[in-house]
């Protein structure tokens, strides 16, 4: 049993989806010099080992991360639905949530640190009874970094805090509180939707909303945090000061192009260029999976030699020898349910520029249609690579499946660009 729940950790983490974060250090230096050490000292902390789990380095394994989509209402639909409750419950009570400046709130901070003896373990002494300092941050020049204190106030009253860190591609939060006697109206959660949507309208250039690490928290912190789609990543981490640099490959405006006339059957090719990520609600009982090599393929072999085959599934291991090839799986209770294959900078029945996903074929089982998994997976296969620095996808269906193009269509691509003769 324990070898069994040991495989299943180790599978589970080397199947995260891998984030590249951006910290943007050279920004940071034309701006105000605290900023530049802001991201430093954040840096330095990626670099040293996990607290709880020594064998892993600190916010490289396991990084709680919600990939931010362009629009906030798109993000809010797929937060769970109890925080959205608390959310609109809070809103309703007539608490408000914005930046604000630390220092005048000074005594009501001391009041919020003081409400509860226990939170997530057993509170300090000193957080408990220490003093409330004032803080000098300098304001930011640039949306690129910044350091904004978040506040939930009714009637001219803070009842919970939040400071957040703005660097590059990411906004984290940092510190984060609410009163106990406030607790059941939904403050907390109100607060981290509201800085989603703080983030999302004003810092354009954020691409990942984190909280700390996903592993090594409490299950109910787990739990929390999964409500907001705060999920485990691997990141790898880009200082941005000009040594190294993520991979990005231009992308151009394509025309739509007009459906050709008759009553031929015709396959249409659609492309979208994506700047941030498509949002994805969690689902219970399902995992999404790519595959990048063969070795993470070999761990997953029960459920996928299960619904290929021996042939089947060697045929595929070979694909993903090559660099260019990947493959998505999701599984329903450890069951493969719906995949589908991406390819990079290739496509043998149209041309695509370099970098470019296509995707396709896609296959999904007939006994879980209908449920939207199709549309899940392709959500998070497209995610995944834009992670990776792509920004251009294509994928193309046949004039007479309407089931694809909806799919299609809720992934976010637009008309066809292309309408191919269609084969047979």
């Amino acid at each position: 049993m324990k070898f069994d729940s040991a495989f299943k950790f180790i599978r589970q983490v080397v199947s995260l989806p891998q984030a590249t974060i951006d910290l943007s250090l050279a920004k940071a230096e034309r701006n105000d010099p605290f900023f530049a050490q802001v991201v430093r000292d954040f840096y330095t902390e990626t670099r040293k080992p996990h607290p709880k789990m020594p064998l892993l380095r600190q916010f490289r394994i396991g990084m709680a991360l919600c990939p931010l989509p362009s629009d906030f209402s798109e993000y809010f639909a797929t937060v769970d639905a109890s925080a959205r409750r608390n959310c609109k419950k809070a809103e309703r009570l007539g608490y408000e949530c914005s930046p604000i400046d630390y220092n005048q709130y000074l005594e009501d901070i001391r009041e919020i640190r003081a409400s509860t003896p226990v939170r997530q373990g057993k509170v300090s002494e000193e957080l408990l009874t220490g003093e409330v300092v004032e803080v000098h941050n300098p304001e930011s020049q640039d949306p690129t970094h910044d350091y904004p204190v978040f506040g939930v106030k009714k009637d001219g009253k803070l009842v919970a805090q939040a400071s957040c860190m703005v660097a590059g591609d990411l906004a984290m939060i940092q510190h984060i509180l609410g009163h106990a006697d406030y607790q059941s109206d939904g403050i907390v959660p109100f607060m981290i939707i509201s800085m989603v949507d703080h983030i999302i309208k004003n810092h354009p250039g954020v691409r990942f909303f984190g909280y700390g690490t996903y592993y090594g928290a409490l299950p109910k912190m787990q739990r929390f945090k999964a409500k907001f789609n705060l999920l485990p990543h691997r990141v790898r981490w880009i200082l941005g000061d000009g040594s190294e640099k993520e991979k990005k490959w231009p992308a151009s405006f394509v025309e739509p192009a007009p459906r050709p006339e008759g009553r031929g059957r015709w396959q249409m090719v659609y492309r979208q260029v994506l700047e941030k990520f498509l949002a994805v609600a969690k689902r219970k009982e399902t995992e999404f999976v790519l595959f990048k090599n063969p070795v993470l393929f070999l761990m997953f072999a029960q459920p996928l030699l299960k619904l290929m085959g021996t042939s089947g599934y060697l045929r595929s291991l070979v694909k993903l020898i090559t660099v260019r090839r990947s493959f998505y799986c999701v599984f329903l209770k450890e069951e493969a349910v719906a995949t589908g294959w991406c390819t990079t900078s290739f496509c043998r029945h149209y041309p695509v520029e370099p970098g470019a996903v296509v995707v396709g074929p896609i296959w999904t089982s007939p006994d879980v249609r209908r449920r939207g998994l199709a549309t899940f997976a392709l959500k998070n296969a497209i995610n995944c690579h834009r992670m990776s620095g792509h920004r251009v996808f294509y994928i193309d269906t046949s004039t007479d499946n309407p089931a694809s193009q909806k799919v299609i269509e809720k992934c976010g691509f637009g008309r066809p660009v292309k309408y191919l003769p269609r084969e047979g």
